[in-house]
């Protein structure tokens, strides 16, 4: 090969390299955005009530991750945790509530979340007979946070769960 194949050659593999490391980052939405049936992320116990009525069940919960005690409310097999009344986690388990848009929820196929995520729908995983797709949370300046949100799936590409967690 000449010096200009080489060129050339190194050039296209540099162009490849950085087209599939930038492909690699995943999508995000702030903060302020994430909404849970169009609940906005940290409102406080009292406007969870107003919007969603009583939960069937208020319990303590124990983070050990964080050593703090948190509120949980369950609403079938949906939980939201507060911390000091503000809401800062939660886990959806079934179709009752829905993520962002109402054709993302528990039971549905993960191909709306190719419409709104595509770069986290692109970097999706399959591991152990569980699919994950990551979709960061950042500040509204655009800061990045150590939280994101995780859609699981299964073999039929059907959401099974989506909760918020952090590093």
């Amino acid at each position: 090969m000449n010096l200009t194949k080489v060129k050339r050659y190194l050039i296209l593999l540099n162009i490849g390299f950085c087209v599939n490391t930038f492909s690699q980052e995943n999508s995000s939405i702030t903060v302020s955005s994430l909404n849970i049936n169009g609940f906005l992320f940290n409102q406080t116990e009292t406007s969870i009530k107003e919007n969603f009525g009583s939960p069937t069940m208020i319990k303590n919960y124990y983070n050990e991750l964080n050593n703090e005690n948190w509120k949980e409310y369950k609403y079938s097999e949906n939980s939201f945790y507060f911390d000091k009344n503000i809401l800062i986690e939660f886990s959806l388990k079934d179709n009752l509530f829905y993520f962002q848009n109402k054709s993302i929820r528990v039971g549905e196929h993960i191909k709306k979340v190719k419409e709104l995520f595509l770069n986290s729908f692109n970097n999706k995983e399959f591991k152990g007979g569980i699919g994950f797709i990551r979709i960061e949370l950042k500040l509204n300046n655009g800061n990045e946070t150590d939280m994101f949100i995780i859609i699981n799936f299964n073999e039929k590409n059907i959401i099974t769960s989506i909760h918020s967690a952090s590093n």
